[in-house]
């Protein structure tokens, strides 16, 4: 798995760029905020340059990290280098000080999660995520002077938030000339009111982030599949399905038989690519569009086939992504070993005692944070630094 943030060090300052989803995706890329924590206490400097560019992702990832940055003794100060969207917004919020060029895009809504289970399994979880919605509405707080019921309703109402609007709420302190910035961000998708601005301005597959780019995305036009569109667009069709009939013999014995032989084999070559092509127009995927509607009809690709092929574009898709962070970012920071128990912080050993007490004897605890205890552990320590933007 690929990490999606960079961290780098120099002298007493260091450098972090979070440019991708949050937490591990559907395809299993990405890591956990495990590390990303572990690296963040490793860090011994002043100040901490956070460059965002991110749809979002897992939130109790992205709790962890914004708690992890709250508590970190380094003044933070964040840029939103082109967009920082759901549990990012959040992570925004733990700067000192935020900063976004003219075509850079916030975004804040209500969290969601999935859950199978149980009537009670569900109502757990919802009250889970009335806990994490009240956390991040304190988190915007610090920056925005509204009162709960104001935020919540701007939550719900999924609000994109251009520089100059969050530089009229006090959310940014710094607007500065717009930029250009290597992205791509299939979760987009994903959410309900991404203002038509954004959709004209992001051009998916490795293209540039401008404040005027012409989108890719092709919408695909059903055609009604007939007999007369098989024979022009793919006589080859017509001509594989009648090979190996002798039909100067047929016409000579029974030349009636010619013409119901000839309208029945196209009638079949008619149905086998009506069929052909629908279950390739079945394998939908955001973002690949054009690659499915040459796919119809390029006369040989079977529904499985098309299945690979986009998995195949996707896989491709998420590899240029890479390669263009690990070209843009500086060389990750390497950390001390954490093999032995000399490499441990001394300073952090006491909480880290007492959550884990705690985390063991409280079952209701380990449900509230879903299990996973460095969420918890990034909370207390939150507490511990006496910070005020702290969720929960």
């Amino acid at each position: 798995m690929k990490p999606w943030y960079k961290i780098t060090a120099k002298a007493n300052k260091a450098k972090i760029l979070i440019y991708e989803q949050i937490g591990e995706d559907f395809f299993g890329e990405g890591v956990s905020a495990k590390k990303f924590v572990n690296e963040l206490d490793g860090l011994n400097v002043s100040s901490i340059d956070l460059h965002i560019n991110s749809p979002g992702g897992s939130v109790f990832d992205g709790t962890s990290i914004y708690n992890a940055l709250v508590a970190h003794d380094a003044v933070v100060n964040v840029t939103v280098d082109g967009i920082a969207a759901s549990i990012a917004s959040v992570i925004a919020m733990a700067g000192d000080t935020i900063e976004m060029p003219e075509n850079s895009l916030l975004m804040i809504h209500d969290p969601s999660a999935l859950v199978i289970g149980t009537a009670k399994d569900m109502e757990k979880m919802a009250e889970t995520l009335g806990k994490i919605k009240g956390g991040m509405i304190k988190a915007y707080q610090t920056k925005l002077a509204m009162d709960d019921d104001e935020i919540s309703e701007m939550m719900s109402n999924e609000t994109w938030l251009t520089a100059n609007e969050a530089a009229e709420l006090g959310i940014v302190d710094k607007k500065t000339e717009p930029v250009e910035i290597s992205a791509q961000f299939q979760a987009l998708a994903n959410f309900k009111n991404v203002p038509e601005g954004l959709k004209k301005a992001w051009v998916f597959k490795g293209q540039k982030f401008t404040p005027s780019g012409e989108t890719i995305l092709q919408e695909v036009i059903p055609m009604n599949i007939t007999l007369e569109l098989i024979k022009n667009e793919h006589p080859e069709i017509v001509k594989e399905i009648l090979a190996g009939v002798d039909l100067d013999f047929i016409r000579a014995k029974l030349p009636e038989a010619v013409v119901e032989l000839e309208s029945e084999g196209e009638k079949r070559g008619a149905e086998n690519e009506r069929k052909r092509i629908q279950a390739v127009s079945e394998q939908t995927m955001s973002g690949h569009e054009k690659l499915i509607a040459e796919l119809m009809f390029d006369g040989e690709t079977t529904g499985e086939m098309a299945a690979v092929k986009i998995l195949k574009a996707e896989k491709q898709i998420r590899a240029q992504m890479t390669a263009d962070l690990q070209k843009d970012a500086p060389a990750p920071i390497e950390q001390p070993s954490t093999d032995n128990a000399e490499s441990v912080n001394d300073d952090h050993l006491p909480v880290d005692q007492r959550c884990k007490a705690k985390w063991d004897k409280s079952k209701e605890l380990q449900s509230e944070f879903l299990g996973d205890f460095d969420a918890y552990l990034a909370y207390e320590k939150a507490i511990e630094a006496g910070k005020v933007k702290v969720l929960g």
